[in-house]
């Protein structure tokens, strides 16, 4: 190995602590594309559509880091560079958050019913794990919605040659929520039925939200892309 070969410091940074053991994130990139191309019912839709949506924002974040570092920045630049920045920090949970959702809800369908009492422990345990298996990706959804705010404040102002990075971002985060609310639809059937009008109407309204972003940043990139 060289002298000038790169050491762990000089790797690119989040600025954050390594994510804890057992995260996703930790997964070699071809090791994860296996076990997700296994039998194991994790990682799943939920995980990786919000990893994909990570990554997406994280391409936006790229094309803003390099237009901060041109001399011609716009002076606003650094500003959405830095929300961008902690935003990416922030999106990171979800791939995880999601595994546990499911195992939460595997665990308690598997938990006792031979009694009432167990019946009703059972009963009410899959109650709460279903409105986790809910929030889980409805909390994802509109992070990836703020990101995808995020890509309408960086289209106007990265450079001409990465405005097409922030595009595919973009798109990336506008899949991966869409993909991201299937997780809703096909665990609302197990709300209390008092509770899942609201469910879908917070998932519609999250949807709505997202095809106005991508709409917006859509035409704003393929305006500069001219």
């Amino acid at each position: 190995m060289s002298d000038d070969s790169p050491t762990n410091a000089e790797q690119p940074s989040l600025d954050r602590p390594a994510p804890p053991e057992g995260s996703l994130w930790n997964e070699p990139a071809y090791v994860l594309l296996a076990r997700t191309a296994s039998s194991s019912p994790t990682p799943g839709g939920g995980s990786m559509s919000a990893m994909a949506g990570a990554y997406g924002l994280a391409l936006v974040v790229m094309g803003l880091e390099i237009s901060a570092a041109r001399e011609d920045a716009h002076p606003d630049l650094p500003a959405v560079l830095a929300d961008a920045r902690t935003h990416l920090l922030n999106v990171l949970r979800h791939p995880d958050a999601d595994v546990r959702a499911f195992e939460g809800y595997i665990h308690a369908l598997h938990l006792p019913r031979g009694t009432a009492e167990e019946k009703a422990a059972r009963t009410a345990a899959r109650a709460d794990a279903a409105r986790y298996a809910i929030r889980a990706p409805l909390s994802s959804a509109r992070d990836l919605n703020a990101a995808l705010d995020l890509a309408v404040h960086a289209a106007p102002l990265a450079h001409r040659h990465v405005v097409s990075d922030v595009g595919a971002g973009a798109h990336l985060i506008h899949g991966a929520i869409h993909a991201t609310l299937l997780n809703v639809d096909i665990n609302v059937g197990s709300l209390p039925e008092e509770e899942r009008a609201s469910a879908r109407e917070e998932r519609d309204e999250v949807a709505r939200e997202a095809d106005r972003l991508h709409a917006h940043v859509t035409a704003l990139v393929r305006e500069r892309l001219r």
